[in-house]
């Protein structure tokens, strides 16, 4: 699973938007951002089982 994530250029600090969900496949469509905000990449798809493994925390700055 990290080998994949690192594939996607997703490390410490990554940050993280869902674009999409897709019930009857099971997967999230997510787009991954450097923590410096630059670098996007291109939406992926992440099943919902790989996506259970991923920590996500709200970051402070971006909800206030």
């Amino acid at each position: 699973m990290l080998r994949y994530l690192a594939e996607l250029g997703v490390g410490l600090d990554t940050h993280v938007a869902v674009t999409g969900r897709r019930e009857y496949a099971g997967t999230l469509t997510v787009v991954w951002t450097g923590a410096d905000g630059e670098g996007a990449t291109a939406p992926s798809q992440l099943g919902l089982r790989a996506a259970e493994h991923v920590w996500v925390v709200r970051d402070a700055a971006a909800s206030a």
